[in-house]
């Protein structure tokens, strides 16, 4: 009888570890679908050109100097946030690169910071930038059409 009793114990035994077996390898899958959920594809809205010109406009702007850099590009605008190195003095060149990189916009709005503090705003209409950029108009010419206000 002892012996029947030892045999029911170690069944049980072996039945409590498959099951705690089994609960463990569900609990990893739940954790890992859960963690690891599939990344969404683009919305087919998204508007790739866009998306492209975000990247171009900001590797160009790291090439003229510029690393402290927010851009966001539209289709009605290019916005360029940046922290204004010291003697920097290139924002004739910001522009017309926005607009070569971002032709189809209607402008191109910089907003510069001096040691990180608000500084000013410049907008010039799209066709201006790029003129300069063509050599079509002096850069006394482009930098009179830009808009300029302070920044708050």
């Amino acid at each position: 009888m002892a012996d029947l009793q030892t045999k029911n114990t170690q069944g049980a035994g072996k039945v409590l570890i498959a099951v705690l077996a089994v609960a463990g390898v569900l609990v990893i899958v739940a954790l890992l679908a859960y963690f690891l959920k599939p990344v969404a594809a683009p919305s087919p809205d998204t508007d790739v050109e866009v998306k492209e010109a975000n990247s171009l406009i900001l590797s160009d702007l790291r090439d003229l100097g510029l690393t402290d850099v927010l851009v966001d590009v539209t289709d009605e605008q290019v916005l360029i946030r940046f922290n204004e190195p010291q003697g920097f003095a290139n924002r004739s060149a910001v522009m017309a690169m926005a607009a070569s990189d971002a032709p189809w916009t209607q402008y191109i709005m910089l907003q510069v910071f001096s040691n990180y503090q608000p500084k000013e705003q410049l907008i010039v209409n799209t066709s201006l930038a790029l003129e300069y950029g063509n050599g079509q108009i002096s850069e006394g010419d482009f930098s009179e059409a830009w808009a300029v206000s302070p920044l708050q």
